[in-house]
């Protein structure tokens, strides 16, 4: 099983792959991925996440944090179809760093109008003060029944 996060920046997309960790998802830092790649202004990154796919291990279960429609496409292609949360924190959607907020401003309505297209169901996890509401993914069998509704990040 394979999951892929999307939501703004800031929100928590890391923090709650590493938080799935615990429940055996092996993290994929698709964010730390494209910064170091950035830093050094390589722009490959379809072909590099390409063949980090095709070399996973299929018997684990993965978590990306960040959606990106070429992988999506490839893990559908492979059979790998992931299950698409979309991480909402309502405390981030008003970013104060203008570029960042304008990215995702226009990343969301292309990322939901693709996932409309491919009949993807998206699964929303809230962020809160509290810590992060996994009880949708517990309810849709991606956690075990016996999992915390409520995670804080440590």
């Amino acid at each position: 099983m394979n999951i892929m996060i999307y939501g703004n920046s800031g929100s928590g997309k890391t923090t709650l792959a590493t938080i799935l960790k615990k429940y055996g998802y092996v993290h994929i830092n698709t964010g730390q991925i494209t910064r170091l790649m950035a830093d050094m202004d390589c722009h490959n990154l379809p072909v590099i996440v390409q063949t980090m796919v095709s070399t996973m291990d299929t018997t684990k279960d993965h978590c990306f944090d960040h959606f990106y429609i070429h992988t999506y496409e490839q893990l559908r292609d492979l059979g790998m179809a992931p299950v698409v949360v979309c991480l909402i924190d309502r405390r981030t959607i008003e970013h104060p760093d203008t570029d960042k907020r304008n990215r995702w401003l226009c990343q969301d309505p292309e990322i939901v109008a693709y996932l409309d297209r491919a009949k993807t169901t998206v699964i929303n996890v809230y962020n809160t003060d509290y810590g992060f509401d996994l009880s949708e993914l517990i309810r849709a069998k991606y956690l075990p029944f016996n999992a915390f509704a409520m995670e804080r990040p440590k």
